[in-house]
């Protein structure tokens, strides 16, 4: 009686060891299976690009405005692969970023009329200008030490071109941050300060007070 319990226990037991298994070979599978936006990517970056737009006021003198971009390919049957952008061109570079499912032509035409909202519009542009205002944009912030939004796709603005445009406020001498409401403003600035000391300069009505708390803060 007992070598027949032990026996069954021991298939109990072999059975559960066959159903983890499974289950973790599928789950590894899973895994290594590339997501819709992965493969979304991999077509884009194959395709020709299609139309690109740019907020207005992108090339104002006086003051550098944050920058809407919408760069599109055009994918195999006719849809449209659209990335959308927001730059910092004088401190964070690609400061927000949003890969969107393929689209119809009318379908672009509602998405760029929304993203140019809050800029009073966007205009045409052609490849070439958005691809030298992003990439621009990102290695200025390189170089102070801040990656691009985690949603920023580089493969959608390549090849890069053998020569960039000379855009406004590219690579400017001193920094500008302007924080946002959402910035981490405090990294962000310590940031600047381990990258150029205090070579830099900060706007916006909310950088009196954060640079304020940021002081109090300091050590005596």
């Amino acid at each position: 009686m007992r070598v027949g319990m032990d026996r069954r226990q021991r298939k109990l037991q072999e059975k559960r060891k066959k159903r983890e298994l499974a289950k973790k070979r599928s789950r590894l599978e899973a895994a290594s299976r590339p997501s819709e936006e992965q493969l979304w990517v991999r077509a884009g970056s194959r395709a020709p690009f299609g139309p690109c737009y740019i907020s207005v006021g992108w090339d104002e003198p006086e003051t550098p405005e944050l920058v809407s971009l919408v760069v599109t390919r055009l994918l195999d049957g006719g849809d449209l692969l659209p990335h959308v952008l927001l730059l910092d061109r004088t401190c964070l570079g690609v400061k927000n970023a949003m890969l969107l499912a393929p689209m119809s032509d009318e379908e672009l035409d509602e998405l760029v009329e929304q993203v140019g909202l809050p800029h009073g519009g966007m205009e045409d542009c052609d490849a070439l200008l958005a691809q030298s205002m992003v990439l621009h944009a990102v290695e200025y912030a390189a170089k102070l030490g801040f990656a691009p939004n985690p949603d920023y796709h580089q493969a959608l603005l390549e090849p890069r071109p053998a020569e960039l445009l000379a855009t406004p406020w590219a690579s400017i001498e001193r920094p500008l941050y302007v924080p946002g409401p959402d910035d981490d403003f405090q990294r962000v600035v310590l940031q600047l300060r381990k990258a150029v000391g205090e070579n830099f300069e900060l706007g916006g009505l909310r950088a009196d007070s954060e640079v304020a708390a940021l002081e109090d803060e300091a050590p005596g």
